[in-house]
């Protein structure tokens, strides 16, 4: 099974998690998403593979960025460390990559 397949197949089980700690029923989401009840158990149950214009709803009213939601895998440069991180206090944002220190040009 490659990568992509095992994403694929464990959405269904996020997609039922989130609903279920948010303590709703296939109908409170459906009324919340524009979604049918029946295509929300589908989708929980992965006999349809979900669309982007289904999970759209779907991480809207679970609060969640798209990624999150079907467990993406991380991309781009490992060394690129996107997420905030304190030090001493403080709380950074990193914008890219340290390359070193700049030089003048005259």
């Amino acid at each position: 099974m490659t990568e992509d397949e095992a994403v694929l197949q464990s959405v269904g089980p996020r997609l039922r998690h989130f609903r279920k700690a948010l303590g709703l029923t296939l109908a409170d989401l459906a009324e919340r998403t524009g979604l049918t009840p029946s295509t929300i158990s589908r989708l929980e149950r992965g006999h349809v593979r979900p669309t982007l214009e289904q999970l759209l709803p779907l991480a809207r009213a679970y609060a969640v960025p798209l990624d999150e939601l079907v467990a993406a895998p991380a991309i781009g440069d490992p060394r690129v460390h996107l997420r905030p991180f304190t030090k001493h206090g403080l709380t950074f944002v990193p914008l890219g990559v340290k390359t070193g220190a700049c030089r003048r040009t005259r």
